[in-house]
């Protein structure tokens, strides 16, 4: 710690939800804020035994950017009929997470994909939910860190010069990969709500809702297809 190495890495655990996770510098360590995330969409949804959103397809979510898993661990273990596919841009982030998907028992309704957003899927590829914490800093956010992020994987922090990058992408992207009254939940970063509110609106989404963290920060975005 006299070096500023984060103690989650020291440790090799992070505490997430109601889950203790296995991190290493692989990945991102889980923030509190997240769990917010996941609070939000666990009320959003409603999984049935025989099924859900879609009719009687297996109810399924997408977490892009998985990184450790956290929030794919935490709604497989909330939504006790869920399948889910993790997909990271990381293999090695992959690996992380298979651990803790391993240590909660989960393997057999999750799948691992390593890709970029959407490209290792074909058009008939969807989901009832696509859930995502992506990397959200702009450049002038990183200068200015505390100095324990920098040994955090910069790809799961680097939004690129305004931080919305990953969302220019994704917002378009999802609607295509989402069965009909899908749900798309998102974090963002301090002061990007509004953007991504209004880019979601021009794609077509409907019921967007803002949720604000413990600080009352908008930190989730949930939208309709």
């Amino acid at each position: 710690r006299g070096r500023r190495v984060p103690l989650a890495y020291l440790l090799r655990r992070a505490d997430f939800w109601n889950e203790s996770l296995y991190v290493d510098e692989r990945v991102l360590i889980p923030r509190p804020e997240t769990e917010i995330l996941v609070e939000t969409v666990k009320k959003q949804v409603t999984v049935t035994k025989k099924g859900t959103l879609a009719g009687d397809c297996p109810f399924s979510f997408l977490d892009i950017g998985t990184g450790s898993g956290a929030i794919a661990v935490a709604l497989l273990r909330e939504l006790p009929e869920a399948r889910a596919t993790l997909l990271d841009i990381s293999g090695k982030a992959l690996e992380v997470a298979r651990e803790n998907i391993r240590k909660y028992d989960l393997i057999k309704r999750a799948k691992f994909i390593e890709g970029n957003l959407f490209s290792p899927f074909g058009p008939g590829e969807k989901w009832d939910l696509i859930v995502s914490n992506p990397p959200y800093l702009s450049e002038k956010d990183l200068e200015n860190l505390q100095p324990e992020i920098k040994y955090e994987p910069e790809v799961a922090l680097q939004g690129g010069k305004d931080g919305l990058d990953f969302y220019r992408k994704l917002v378009p992207g999802a609607v295509d990969h989402l069965r009909p009254g899908g749900i798309l939940a998102l974090e963002v970063g301090i002061g990007q709500a509004g953007t991504v509110s209004t880019w979601l609106q021009k794609a077509g989404y409907d019921n967007i809702q803002c949720f604000r963290d413990h600080l009352g920060i908008e930190r989730v975005i949930i939208a309709r297809k």
